[in-house]
C-alpha cells in the first residue's frame, strides 16, 4: 500500500487549473506570435500609403480569443471525426472544424454586441465597402494559422511530444557534415 494519502480534490482541481493555463499561455502566444506578425506587416503597408495604425491590441486580444476558442472546442471534442486517418487529414478538418467554430463563436459575440450597444445587427455585419472581403481574407488567415498550429500539434500526438521536442530541439543524428 502507498505511504502517501491521495491527493484532495482540491488539490486536483488546482492542478487541472494550472495545467490548463499553461496549456492556454502556450496555445494563445503561438497565436500572439503570429498575429503580431501579420498586424506589423499591416502597419508597414499602409505606412507606405500615409495611413497610421497600429492593430497591436486587436492582435493580442484575437490570439487570446482563439486560446480560448482551442480550449473550449478541445473539451467540445470538436475536430475530432478524423483522428485514425492519415496525418494531413486530421490536420486539414481541425483547422477547417475550429475556424468554423471561432467564426461561429465571434458572429455570435458580435451580434451580442450589437445588442448591448442598442445597434442593429446589420450595421455589425455589413459587408459592403470592402469589409466582406476583409472579413473573408481574416476567416482564411484563421484558417491557415489553425493549419499550423494543428500541423504542429497532430504531429506531436502522433509521434509523441517528449520525441517532437527531441526532433525538433536536440541533435540531429547522422546529420550532414559542416563544410569548412
Amino acid at each position: 500500500m502507498s505511504s502517501s494519502p491521495a491527493p484532495s480534490r482540491a488539490k486536483r482541481v488546482q492542478q487541472r487549473l494550472t495545467n490548463e493555463m499553461k496549456e492556454y499561455t502556450v496555445v494563445a502566444g503561438y497565436f500572439a506570435l503570429l498575429f503580431l506578425a501579420i498586424a506589423t506587416y499591416r502597419t508597414v503597408t499602409l505606412a507606405e500609403y500615409d495611413i497610421i495604425t497600429y492593430a497591436y491590441g486587436s492582435a493580442i486580444i484575437e490570439a487570446a480569443i482563439l486560446g480560448k476558442v482551442v480550449l473550449l472546442g478541445q473539451v467540445l471534442h470538436v475536430g475530432e471525426k478524423h483522428q485514425d486517418r492519415p496525418l494531413f487529414v486530421a490536420i486539414l478538418w481541425k483547422a477547417l472544424t475550429f475556424s468554423i467554430f471561432a467564426a461561429v463563436l465571434i458572429t455570435a459575440e458580435h451580434a451580442v454586441k450589437a445588442l448591448v450597444k442598442g445597434h442593429p445587427l446589420s450595421d455589425e455585419f455589413r459587408l459592403s465597402g470592402g469589409r466582406g472581403w476583409e472579413m473573408l481574407s481574416h476567416f482564411q488567415l484563421v484558417t491557415v494559422t489553425f493549419m499550423s498550429f494543428f500541423a504542429l500539434r497532430e504531429t506531436a500526438r502522433a509521434f509523441g511530444c517528449e520525441s517532437l521536442f527531441a526532433l525538433l530541439f536536440g541533435p540531429r543524428p547522422g546529420g550532414a557534415p559542416r563544410k569548412g
